[in-house]
């Protein structure tokens, strides 16, 4: 189980674009469960970065469910949860951006959340969450990278004159 956090315009969502590409590459099938594209933007998107997945979608080894905020706010944690059960047979679960379902949870449901997924990474699974940071309070986000096996944050930090994009990994456990 991983967390992805950081800023709006971190480059979280160009990072799961880079992670899906090399693990389809890599002979890996995925899916993405997503807030922030329909399954056309990601696909100009991509090939926008020379990221080409067209072909993985039409052979079936990448699906994309675009998840409509409205809807998810409304329908909460259990119907994503079976619809990522119902993926047993994707190596990689990306879930880009669950910000919206987090922000007005309570923080137990959060974590209920966080739990289910790490009981489905112990049958096999592996799946990434994303979420923006500055949307979590901090004793939620505490709790959430505890029980994540995997923590990366993303950050925009100005260096001189530059805005520089910097990817710190906080906590990787049991990675091959």
């Amino acid at each position: 189980l991983t967390l992805i956090d950081g800023d709006s315009s971190a480059g979280k969502s160009v990072l799961v674009q880079q992670l899906i590409w090399g693990s389809l590459n890599d002979a890996h099938t995925a899916c993405l469960f997503t807030t922030e594209n329909t399954v056309t933007s990601l696909i100009t998107q991509m090939q926008s970065l020379d990221l080409d997945v067209l072909d993985f979608l039409l052979l079936n080894r990448f699906k994309v469910y675009p998840m409509p905020v409205t809807r998810l706010k409304q329908t909460g944690f259990p119907p994503l949860l079976r619809a990522i059960r119902s993926e047993k047979g994707s190596d990689l679960v990306f879930l880009d951006s669950l910000t919206f379902l987090f922000f007005d949870a309570v923080d137990e449901e959060v974590l209920g959340f966080c739990q289910e997924c790490k009981v489905l990474c112990g049958q096999g699974m592996t799946i990434l969450i994303v979420v923006h940071s500055h949307a979590l309070r901090d004793s939620l986000l505490i709790r959430m990278r505890s029980l994540c096996d995997c923590h990366l944050r993303l950050r925009t930090e100005e260096i001189g004159e530059k805005l520089v994009k910097t990817l710190q990994v906080s906590k990787v456990r049991g990675a091959d």
